[in-house]
């Protein structure tokens, strides 16, 4: 019967003293466990975290998809994921109430025509910029939305 690392979960020699990949030491065979229990344990740990943190900047719609596909894929993407740097729609709303008018939301999110039609037409006469004051948060959410998607290649 093979025999796993607690700590990392990779397989270990017969006799070894020494986990090879990470160099824990194995006193006893109640310190090791299969990889499954641990790594799905510890994916569901870091996945919740993750949608904890960022739950307020996505689209609630989108998330139980995203948390399927989070516990789905592969350390090395999650790893990729979880150094992404989403935009606070509760900040950009606050950049659009002081800024907007200028198209300055809209820099900030990467709408660079959208930011320049405002920007040309103070905000379409004020109209523009209050129509973004009731969307920018959306869009925001859309935008992180996006961003993960270009990251995962989907």
């Amino acid at each position: 019967m093979t025999v796993y690392c607690k700590k990392c979960g990779s397989a270990l020699e017969e006799g070894a003293n020494f986990c090879m990949k990470c160099g824990t030491k194995v006193v006893s065979s109640d310190e090791v466990q299969t990889p499954a229990v641990v790594t799905d344990s510890k994916r569901e740990e870091r996945v919740r975290y993750w949608l904890s943190t960022n739950a307020a900047k996505l689209p609630e719609a989108q998330l139980h998809s995203l948390k399927e596909r989070l516990m789905n894929m592969s350390d090395v993407e999650f790893d990729r994921i979880s150094y992404v740097s989403l935009t606070d729609p509760t900040m950009m709303l606050i950049i659009s109430i002081f800024f907007g008018s200028l198209g300055v939301d809209r820099f900030a999110l990467g709408d660079v025509g959208l930011g320049i039609g405002k920007l040309l037409t103070c905000g379409g006469l004020y109209i523009w910029w209050i129509i973004d004051l009731f969307n920018i948060m959306d869009a925001t959410k859309e935008k992180n939305m996006q961003k993960l998607n270009s990251i995962l290649c989907i």
